[in-house]
């Protein structure tokens, strides 16, 4: 069987086909999910979705809302599930933003709910690259660790409140708000030291480690070294940076965000999240991705499509052009049939001449 063409479709649907077709080759099963859930699955867990209120409304007695973000449904929809589960989604999130606006975006990610080891982690690192990839030739995968992230707040003896606090200032790689923070906290010597290290650590991978080992003569962070070597070496297009954080309940190890370019923010988030996992009732470790589709076709430089031919017919010639409009077809091209050509019309046009017999 010929491969199938896709050129007739945009950037974002012949990435949905293609990364099916990525995530199938890898034996990862199709996810299906609800459109809407209990309003209370997401209320409680607030602090892992992104930005923007969930969208709600009543129905049978029960606040529901309609679906802002896949994992937590993912993982919901898995507590009977036995043994490891890899799946792939292919869905619509709705979002409130501050304005009051209400947004749809199209996601696609795989899920790994179950026994997550060394290889399962470094198979979905090659899964996020793939998936860039399938996007743009130009791409980078910014890696961190929330362990080490934590490990290093609790050796500078970080207030749960503080930490909050510096890891907004890591997200943003704030040196200069970062150091007035270290004075205000009271946090000196090599505490402010490691603090500090993170945010100004080299994003090289070669650089970045030798920098990460220097700090695990005095923090043990060894062993999350480790992991990050494993999942980044021999990769290229992964750069180590710690301004990649999340919140320290959820997320347990490997944190990670993707760029193309072009895209002012991230087109790909994923990370390590078994104390979601277990927050929602499952003894199991659990990493994933989500990929946002909805803005690719603007920064891919999709042009609207339109046909190549244009057959202009009247009320007395209908089936002639039906016959003309066949035959152009039958050439391979794709050809509109309308009774007066469209504004600024770039294709040919054909009139359909005369009267139907």
């Amino acid at each position: 069987m010929s491969e199938l063409n896709l050129d007739f479709l945009n950037s974002e649907q012949r990435a949905c086909v293609l990364l099916k077709k990525l995530y199938l080759s890898y034996g990862y099963e199709y996810f299906r999910l609800p459109g809407f859930e209990e309003y209370s699955l997401y209320a409680e867990n607030k602090s892992f979705l992104p930005e923007g209120d969930a969208i709600t409304f009543t129905a049978g007695g029960k606040l529901l809302a309609l679906r802002p973000d896949v994992t937590m449904s993912v993982v919901k929809n898995m507590r009977a599930a036995q043994g490891t589960k890899k799946v792939f989604y292919d869905e619509n999130v709705y979002r409130r933003g501050r304005d009051g606006s209400v947004g749809e975006v199209a996601q696609m990610g795989v899920e790994v709910i179950g026994d997550v080891d060394g290889a399962v982690e470094c198979e979905c690192i090659e899964l996020a690259l793939g998936t860039l990839a399938t996007i743009s030739d130009k791409y980078l995968l910014d890696l961190s660790h929330a362990g080490i992230v934590k490990k290093v707040e609790e050796f500078a003896r970080l207030s749960p409140k503080d930490g909050e606090e510096y890891r907004q200032y890591l997200s943003r790689k704030n040196r200069h708000d970062f150091e007035r923070f270290v004075t205000r906290a009271g946090v000196d010597g090599k505490g402010a030291e490691m603090l500090r290290s993170l945010i100004v650590l080299p994003p090289k991978q070669e650089d970045a480690f030798s920098e990460l080992y220097k700090m695990a003569k005095f923090v043990d962070i060894g062993r999350e070294i480790e992991e990050l070597k494993e999942m980044a070496q021999g990769r290229e297009r992964i750069e180590l940076n710690f301004s990649v954080v999340g919140d320290r309940d959820y997320y347990s190890g490997a944190m990670f965000k993707g760029y193309i370019e072009g895209a002012p923010a991230a087109a790909l988030s994923g990370g390590r999240y078994d104390g979601l996992a277990q927050k929602l009732g499952l003894k199991a470790g659990a990493i994933g991705f989500a990929l946002y589709l909805g803005e690719i076709p603007r920064y891919a430089g999709d042009k609207p499509k339109s046909a190549d031919v244009a057959v202009i017919y009247n009320e007395d010639n209908g089936k002639r052009a039906l016959k003309i409009a066949a035959g152009l077809r039958s050439e391979g091209k794709n050809v509109l049939m309308t009774k007066c050509a469209p504004a600024f019309f770039a294709g040919e046009i054909v009139a359909a001449e005369g009267k139907d017999d």
